[in-house]
């Protein structure tokens, strides 16, 4: 009898593809992955910000040490990151695109230091200047960019809802300001219908700083056909609050409409952020407010202009001010350069070991650490790079030594034609490291560490206590070590300025001193200095 192989064939095949073939881990089919869908991209969450901060941070540190080259890696990092993550709109890349303004700044690019401000700027117009890289030149700099960008900003197009005016005005239209910058130039425009037939438009102000109010008039320009302006220097511009009103004429004078009077005069509130930023001729800035909406203002108004809001020249030719008119200003400094030289001065105290005997009384020294001299020191060196100098250092101590030793003849002390030195001295040559920033929060003060070696040669003191050699009595002699001189050190800084260019510093050194008498050997002491660093 013949038997039929084709059904176990089939239930062993299936078998086979269930054990062997791809299996998710729940047991539930699950598509290829060419098949499934990729995680959604471009979500700028929480996390792709702070690394973005925290790239901008760096690249902050790595400027003020002048590693342009790291500083400039370090915000393509936070470019690279905004734009796989979504965040090629958030403010923090605002930030990065600033601070990339000022590596072009420091690098003498002023092409692409005002393309990355300009950049910056279109991510968010309302991005300032870290305080950390605030420098007068940088400030004024980025200042006249914020005003090239404002003035450029193109008029949006009229939508569907959009309050903003789409063609002719149908009365006297005018949007007061609400908030302005203070010492910057003002432009107050206002819109008026062709059948207003008006002759003028003089605009009353005055500032809480200014005691008289000033009147001006009103061009047209500025717009379309039906746009009347006018720029009130920023010298006229000053106080906490501005306050002015329009009155529109017909032809002999006659008022025609208004946008507030004496009574109700419009409230501009001034701000002053950028204040001791050097000012740039801002005069084709346009009114940020400008175009947002009409306002409904009667026609006629009860009361004319206040009395004490009248021209202060009336009855005199008016001497308007030349539109190219400025304020002289103190010229800002030139470009910002990098330190170049460090120096440091310090005092302090230190112990060592010691060896051979005593230098008046010749007796054999003890075989433990004893204090050193009273000492200061000084330090200068040029600056290879912002974080490592080659310096050469100085030390003088002091020692306070007996008298008897000091002058042993006049001490009564025999058989000794040594005279007790209360003084000795360091030379060296040493190579200095200094880190960035402990600290990565915005802080006014800071901590680093620093640690170096350096060569040279010295003569280093102990104190010791020895006994007169006629009366016994004690006296403070000294053990003398000379010779070659290695050094190691390490401390820790308080940066007390933003830049980091003025130090409080704790500093331990290590100095041995060898030569071919081991009497005059000594394998160990410490130094501790309480010092100020700078770098200029």
């Amino acid at each position: 009898m013949r038997k039929n192989y084709t059904f176990p064939v089939v239930i062993a095949a299936l078998l086979t593809c269930s054990v062997l073939g791809p299996r998710p881990a729940s047991g539930r089919y699950q598509a290829p992955a060419a098949a499934r869908p990729a995680a959604a991209e471009g979500t700028c969450d929480a996390a792709s910000v702070r690394k973005i901060k925290a790239l901008n941070i760096d690249a902050m540190d790595e400027t003020d040490r002048w590693e342009l080259e790291k500083a400039r890696q370090k915000l393509e990092d936070a470019k690279l990151v905004a734009q796989n993550r979504g965040c090629d709109k958030h403010p923090e890349l605002a930030v990065s695109y600033v601070l990339l303004g000022v590596l072009e700044e420091r690098e003498r690019k002023p092409e692409e230091m005002s393309a990355a401000f300009t950049k910056a700027l279109k991510i968010d117009p309302k991005v300032e200047l870290p305080a950390r890289v605030q420098t007068a030149k940088i400030m004024r700099l980025f200042a006249a960019v914020k005003a090239s960008v404002a003035a450029s900003r193109p008029e949006e197009p009229a939508r569907p809802g959009d309050p903003r005016p789409s063609g002719p005005p149908t009365g006297f239209e005018h949007l007061p300001l609400v908030k302005w910058e203070e010492g910057a130039t003002m432009t107050v425009k206002a819109r008026a219908a062709d059948d207003l037939a008006l002759s003028k438009i003089s605009i009353f102000f005055k500032s809480d700083s200014g005691a008289t109010g000033r009147r001006r008039e009103l061009a047209k320009g500025g717009g379309d056909k039906w746009t009347w302006s006018v720029s009130i220097p920023g010298t006229e511009v000053r106080g906490k609050q501005f306050s002015y009103f329009l009155v529109a004429y017909t032809a002999g004078d006659k008022e025609a409409a208004a946008s507030g009077n004496s009574a109700n005069m419009h409230m501009v509130q001034l701000t002053s952020a950028a204040a001791s930023v050097p000012r740039v001729r801002d005069s084709g800035v346009e009114n940020p407010l400008d175009g947002a909406g009409p306002r409904a203002v009667p026609r006629r108004v009860a009361s004319g202009p206040d009395p004490a809001l009248e021209d202060p020249d009336a009855g005199e030719p008016r001497r308007e001010p030349r539109p190219d008119a400025t304020v002289k200003r103190q010229r800002a400094p030139g470009p910002s350069a990098p330190p170049m030289f460090f120096a440091s001065v310090g005092f302090g105290t230190g112990i060592g070991l010691m060896a051979g005997r005593t230098e008046v009384t010749n007796e054999v020294v003890p075989d433990t650490p004893s204090l050193g001299s009273l000492y200061g020191q000084f330090e200068l060196g040029y600056l290879i790079t912002q974080g490592f100098s080659l310096n050469a250092f100085a030390r003088i101590g002091y020692l306070p030594i007996s008298g008897d030793i000091k002058d042993p003849e006049a001490g009564g002390i025999p058989n000794t034609s040594a005279k007790g030195n209360d003084k000795d001295v360091v030379v060296l040559l040493r190579a200095r490291y200094q880190s960035g920033r402990l600290l990565k929060a915005e802080l006014p003060i800071n901590l680093r560490w620093f640690a170096g070696g350096g060569l040279g040669w010295g003569i280093v003191r102990h104190l010791v206590n020895a006994r007169h050699p006629v009366d016994g009595s004690k006296v403070i002699d000294t053990d003398r070590s000379t010779g070659f001189v290695p050094n190691v050190f390490g401390g820790v800084s308080l940066c007390v300025v933003r830049s980091c260019q003025v130090n409080v510093q704790l500093e331990v050194n290590y100095l041995a001193t060898f030569t071919l008498d081991t009497d005059l050997n000594t394998p160990f002491h410490l130094d501790f200095t309480l010092g100020a660093a700078f770098a200029f």
